[in-house]
């Protein structure tokens, strides 16, 4: 019997639609089940529970950042608090960075200094780099 797993797949919104498309087109293709909150249905729990139950219900939870801090909620980016919250349940955490990118259109002050420490953090654990979206699929395929 084929075990399948589910991936919480996370990321800036906006600037990561390519990307995270590619990532979750990846773990189809592995025979597992991407969730994330680009797939989230109305619910009448607050985006954060409803968050928080996702990931609980995950076996792995994979972030993929380049330049963005994201949105945040009292502070913090959702990218942060997700991953926060999956390391504390004990969830399996990788991280997949951008190389650096030149770009005016990067994050800037207090977003890029919450980035910054942000990167930091999680430089501590699993950490793949990608260059593109292929590049980033390829690392997810081979099993980060």
């Amino acid at each position: 019997m084929d075990v399948k797993y589910q991936i919480f797949v996370s990321s800036t919104y906006a600037d990561l639609v390519d990307e995270r498309r590619s990532v979750i087109e990846a773990v189809l293709n592995l025979g597992h089940i991407p969730v994330g909150m680009a797939a989230f249905q109305a619910s009448d729990d607050t985006q954060w529970d409803y968050i928080k139950r996702r990931i609980d219900d995950s076996d792995y939870y994979a972030l993929i950042v380049a330049e963005r801090y994201g949105s945040e909620l009292k502070g913090k980016s959702y990218t942060q608090m997700e991953y926060g919250y999956a390391v504390a349940q004990g969830v399996p955490t990788v991280a997949f960075f951008a190389r650096r990118r030149c770009s005016q259109d990067v994050g800037r002050g207090k977003g890029r200094a919450k980035l910054e420490r942000f990167r930091k953090l999680y430089e501590k654990k699993l950490v793949k780099y990608w260059r593109n979206k292929d590049d980033l699929a390829g690392k997810v395929a081979m099993g980060y």
